[in-house]
């Protein structure tokens, strides 16, 4: 029940955070900047709903919560389920290349506009990215599964699909808005 933060950094020893360690906490946004949240290279997992459902109050500055994963190559592997659902963080998130797991509804109606996705991640979960204003999506070439409603409602203008993706679930780009230019589904895709 933290009230009023502003920024969190963590020290360079946290290999991880803890299942709903920091869950609707709430964070002060200030005249200059948006509140924020740092993390440091050693961190390798994200428990399950770790930083979900966490506010930002305000009079009259609203700055989503940024997000650092370390000035160096992060290591950081793991992001659980829900992590950061619900939770206004962006608008631009890069999930380092380290990552090779990110769990259901991991970033589900977060306020994510510009999103680069690990190029080693294979699956992109259920609802994972869904709710969110994300311009471009590219799906890398690592990636053989994109689960149901992964990218639902996310008004996206541009989709670029790795080459390698074999499932696409059920709804995965429903309700996208208006995806321009040319979509290549590839010989790849079996469902």
């Amino acid at each position: 029940n933290w009230q009023k933060l502003h920024i969190i950094e963590f020290n360079s020893k946290l290999t991880s955070i803890g299942e709903a360690a920091f869950q609707k906490c709430s964070f002060l946004s200030t005249y200059n900047d948006g509140p924020a949240l740092i993390f440091k290279e050693s961190l390798l997992t994200i428990g399950n709903y770790a930083f979900s459902d966490l506010t930002i109050s305000s009079t009259y500055y609203n700055y989503p919560i940024n997000i650092s994963f370390g000035e160096k190559e992060p290591n950081l592997q793991v992001i659980g389920s829900y992590a950061f659902a619900g939770s206004r963080i962006g608008p631009d998130i890069r999930i380092p290349n380290s990552v090779i797991e990110i769990g259901a509804h991991a970033f589900e109606n977060c306020s994510i506009e510009k999103l680069s996705i690990s190029i080693n991640i294979k699956e992109i979960a259920n609802y994972t990215f869904a709710g969110n204003k994300i311009d471009n999506i590219t799906i890398p070439h690592s990636c053989v599964s994109i689960g149901e409603y992964a990218f639902y409602q996310c008004s996206s203008y541009y989709l670029s699909m790795g080459r390698n993706v074999e499932t696409i679930g059920v709804s995965a780009f429903q309700d996208c808005g208006s995806i321009m230019g040319p979509l290549v589904i590839l010989n790849s895709v079996k469902a």
